[in-house]
């Protein structure tokens, strides 16, 4: 090779790290929500339980069987890489029931870096604030899998213990603690701000293949 062609060659490669490393910084950057809406489609089993749910606020039913259920998102923030970040979705939420007992299930909160789904849970006189409901792991989504596909959920979500126990002790049934309850997909949209929109589409992107990289690692 010529010493003309390796200065391009080496031109080259130092250029794409350098891209590379860019896209890696801007992907830990913190890219604020302006709406969007993030879809839930229930899969276990809770009316042999004797249990019935439904929808608070803006919640809003998609489908009734198998049960969606569309919450607005109504803001947070989130790292383009997926690591960090919150999406809300204030004023809306689920209720279960009985019958007897009425639990309310209401301003979720996908909170990427501890990787669970928060939640205020009310019932009777008692309320508990931003509670792990659900727990979930991006890293095992497939290189198909598709996050933002709401007409298609491929997150898991499954039950935490403390949510599993609170449901058993309160509906007198079974612990679901760790079973898959239900299967969501989210599809922000990112405000107006420094980083134009596509852009960071792009970015929610690349930090789809970065978790598809430490997948495969």
């Amino acid at each position: 090779m010529s010493s003309i062609a390796k200065s391009v060659v080496g031109k080259s490669v130092t250029g794409l790290a350098a891209v590379t490393a860019a896209m890696f910084a801007t992907a830990a950057v913190a890219v604020p929500l302006s709406g969007g809406e993030t879809r839930v489609v229930i899969t276990a089993e809770i009316e042999p339980l004797g249990l019935t749910p439904g929808t608070l606020g803006s919640a809003s039913v998609i489908n009734a069987d198998p049960l969606t259920v569309g919450f607005p998102i109504s803001g947070g923030d989130i790292a383009a890489d997926l690591s960090s970040g919150q999406i809300l979705h204030e004023g809306s939420g689920i209720s279960l029931t009985d019958g007897v007992e009425l639990v309310s299930i209401e301003n979720l909160i996908i909170d990427l870096e501890q990787s669970s789904i928060l939640a205020d849970v009310s019932f009777g006189d008692t309320s508990l604030i931003d509670i792990a409901v659900f727990s979930f792991d991006l890293t095992t989504l497939g290189e198909d899998d598709d996050v933002t596909d709401l007409e298609d959920p491929d997150i898991s979500l499954f039950l935490t213990a403390d949510a599993g126990g609170l449901f058993a002790e309160l509906f007198d049934v079974i612990d679901l603690s760790g079973e898959e309850i239900a299967v969501a997909a989210t599809a922000p949209e990112f405000a107006d701000v420094d980083v134009p929109a596509p852009a960071a589409l792009a970015l929610f992107g690349l930090g789809l293949g970065l978790l598809g990289l430490r997948r495969r690692r």
